[in-house]
């Protein structure tokens, strides 16, 4: 994949199946701009890959055959930075989870027309120039630059669900706020806070059993707002680490006034845990 022996241009389409978790971070850049040459303008990529950080070593293949492969693991929002830098847009993901199979993503791309197109040098990017003394040619943004550069749209109507709940819907102390999240087929999904001296959930945590109860389980958006007219508030730590668990592909509607945005899951959590990069079992799965 680094050094794709095929013309420029001449592919309608490519599909990296759970292929690039085998591929070196540094090497990356040099597999998307293969991808990007050979690809036609508007051509679809499709690619599938373990969610979480860092790699692990594999030592048993199917049947038990003994084999020694390094299995990277990398957060969606990382690979989306990695193909907007390579001249793609993403279009969509979906969460893959299941028992035969540890956490994972697909992203579905589209090579931007009229991006640069021609032969990397090996191991390079094309657009590895000027960015001399960053690791491995590919530059690490910072979450300003992130916030920028990423830009996501905000979900108003998701917004207003929520709002028109916190006003409707809560009442004194037990039921503060209200959260609403956006389903994959595009339905809308509410809950509200229990509160109780005990511990009781959140609006979030409350909305991850409601969606469920209604045959939901891919959540696209998240956001709580606060009763009397608080605005939009953000999840606590608790509910940041469940939604990631759930959701890893979650983004989460966050800030205030004119600072409100949208934001992955995993920007919420510096150093994230992922609760399925730690089952050590899990490792021989095959996707």
């Amino acid at each position: 994949m680094t050094d794709l022996d095929l013309a420029d241009g001449s592919m309608a389409g490519l599909v990296a199946w759970y292929s690039l978790i085998h591929v070196p971070d540094e090497e990356i850049g040099a597999v998307f701009a293969h991808f990007r040459r050979v690809l036609r303008p508007g051509a679809p990529l499709l690619l599938g890959f373990h969610v979480g950080e860092g790699a692990r070593w594999k030592t048993q293949g199917p049947g038990g055959r003994s084999v020694k492969l390094c299995v990277h693991r990398r957060p969606h929002g990382r690979m989306t930075a990695w193909l907007d830098e390579a001249g793609f847009a993403v279009e969509a993901r979906r969460t893959v989870t299941s028992a035969e199979s540890t956490l994972g993503v697909m992203l579905l791309a589209r090579r931007r027309p009229g991006t640069r197109c021609g032969r990397p040098a090996p191991g390079k990017s094309p657009d590895a120039e000027g960015r001399a003394g960053h690791a491995g040619g590919r530059r690490n943004l910072t979450k300003d630059e992130k916030m920028t550069t990423q830009h996501r749209p905000v979900d108003r109507e998701l917004i207003e669900a929520a709002a028109h709940v916190a006003r409707t819907r809560c009442r004194g102390d037990n039921h503060t706020v209200a959260a609403a999240a956006r389903a994959r087929d595009g339905r809308i999904v509410t809950a509200v806070n229990a509160y109780h001296f005990t511990g009781g959930p959140c609006a979030e945590l409350v909305l991850i059993g409601a969606a469920a109860a209604q045959g939901v389980y891919e959540l696209d958006t998240l956001v709580a707002v606060g009763d009397r007219e608080r605005g939009v508030l953000p999840p606590c730590g608790r509910c940041r680490q469940a939604l990631l668990d759930y959701f890893p592909t979650l983004e989460v509607i966050v800030g205030a006034g004119d600072r409100v945005r949208t934001v992955p899951v995993t920007d919420l959590l510096p150093e994230t845990y992922v609760w399925a990069d730690h089952q050590i079992d899990q490792l021989d799965v095959q996707p």
